[in-house]
């Protein structure tokens, strides 16, 4: 998902998703690796600002509010799909 708005240049929710995924500690290692890997791309291209409010609002979510904030994702952006994350990708 974090890739797909990276694709789509919904640079904030893609920090609010990878920064969200970095705080889970049973993450598998392959996962985890691609997130840091994502974010810390991200982080180099976006203002600083993003990635504090990211890492704000990561965490004070939990799973629940991670799915709802993904639905309220996709409700909004009609043509961002899971279907557009690359083999891999958070």
């Amino acid at each position: 998902m974090a890739a797909a708005c990276v694709k789509r240049a919904l640079s904030q929710a893609a920090a609010d998703i990878l920064a969200f995924l970095l705080l889970q500690s049973d993450l598998s290692a392959a996962i985890k690796e691609t997130a840091e890997d994502m974010f810390a791309d991200l982080e180099g291209r976006i203002c600083p600002r993003i990635v504090y409010d990211a890492r704000e609002f990561a965490a004070a979510m939990d799973i629940i509010a991670m799915l709802e904030y993904i639905r309220d994702l996709l409700d909004c952006e009609p043509n961002l799909t899971l279907a557009q994350r690359p083999s891999g990708s958070a």
